[in-house]
């Protein structure tokens, strides 16, 4: 899960790249995601903050050492970007699943 907080000056969507990398830096895979922000106003209709949440499920087929990178752009109006790692999540509804097979050493 890439969670972004963001700015007024913020489009109303911005894009998240994730890619997942082995051990050795390969890329095995790359997805990218565009992320609708949610404006949250106060009462006099002043703009108090702007998030957004790319979320991606994968199946490591392989134990190994895996590296999750995040990139949001445009990055200009980001204030902070958070990448969240969980393992043996549960869905209660469908959802798209990317296997990934590292390659063999």
């Amino acid at each position: 899960m890439v969670e972004i907080e963001s700015d007024e000056t913020s489009p109303a969507t911005l894009n998240c790249a994730l890619l997942v990398r082995d051990g050795n830096g390969e890329v095995l895979h790359t997805a990218v995601q565009a992320v609708p922000l949610r404006f949250s106003k106060d009462e006099d209709g002043e703009i108090t903050s702007v998030r957004g949440k790319a979320v991606y499920y994968f199946v490591l087929e392989k134990p190994g050492s895996y590296g999750f990178y995040a990139e949001v752009t445009p990055d200009q109006p980001v204030d902070s970007t958070r990448l969240i790692v969980k393992q043996g999540v549960r869905t209660t509804g469908a959802v798209e699943v990317i296997h990934i097979s590292a390659p063999s050493a």
